[in-house]
C-alpha cells in the first residue's frame, strides 16, 4: 500500500481535488506545496516567495515522514519529495480541460468575493501561463524562485528517474477511477 504519494500536474489539473481525496482515504497528512512555496500574510494573501533553501528543507522534511500527500506544480526543489514517494500521480490532462477548470474556479471565488487574483486581466494571465507549460515554453526548473519555470517536457524529464512509480492520467474523467487508494 502506498503512503506517500505525490500528485503534480499543471494548474486546474485537478491536484489538490485528488491529493484532499487521497489523503483523507489514506488519514494522511495533505501538504499544498504552494503553502511551502510562498509566504502568506495574515489575510492569506500572497506576499513573496520562500527562497529555495527553506522550501528543499521543508520538502526533505515532509519526505521523511511515514505518511503523507502532497501536490504541486514545482520540480526543482520537489526532488526529496519525488525519492521518497511510493507513488507519483502525474495529471497530465489537455490544456482545454485545465483552461475549463481554471476559468470555473476563477468565476466561483469571483461570485463568493474569495478571489484574490480579481479581474479578467489576471485570468487571462494565468491562463497563458498554463498554457506555456503545455506549449513547453517554460525555462529552468532549477533556477530560484521561477515557479513558471516548469512545463509538461521538463515534468516528463524530473519524473523519468522514478518512472516505475509514476501513474501518468491523461483525461479529467479518469482521475476518480483511475486508483482505489485503499488497496494503491
Amino acid at each position: 500500500m502506498a503512503h506517500r504519494i505525490h500528485v503534480v500536474g499543471a494548474a486546474g489539473s485537478g491536484k489538490t481535488y485528488l491529493a484532499t481525496a487521497i489523503a483523507a482515504a489514506l488519514t494522511a497528512d495533505h501538504h499544498e506545496l504552494d503553502r511551502v512555496a510562498i509566504r502568506r500574510s495574515g489575510d492569506g494573501r500572497q506576499v513573496a516567495p520562500v527562497p529555495w533553501p527553506e522550501r528543499r528543507a521543508a520538502a526533505a522534511e515532509i519526505a521523511e515522514r511515514p505518511r503523507w500527500v502532497t501536490e504541486g506544480i514545482y520540480l526543482g526543489w520537489t526532488e526529496p519529495l519525488f525519492a521518497a514517494a511510493d507513488l507519483i500521480v502525474w495529471l497530465d490532462i489537455p490544456w482545454w480541460q485545465a483552461t475549463w477548470r481554471i476559468t470555473g474556479r476563477h468565476l466561483r471565488k469571483s461570485l463568493r468575493g474569495e478571489n484574490e487574483w480579481k479581474g479578467i486581466r489576471l485570468l487571462l494571465r494565468f491562463l497563458w501561463s498554463t498554457r506555456r507549460y503545455y506549449l513547453g515554453l517554460g525555462g529552468d526548473p532549477n533556477r530560484e524562485h521561477d515557479d513558471e519555470a516548469t512545463d509538461r517536457r521538463m515534468t516528463a524529464a524530473a519524473l523519468a528517474p522514478h518512472a516505475v512509480k509514476v501513474m501518468r492520467i491523461r483525461h479529467g474523467r479518469d482521475i476518480a477511477s483511475s486508483i482505489d487508494w485503499r488497496a494503491a
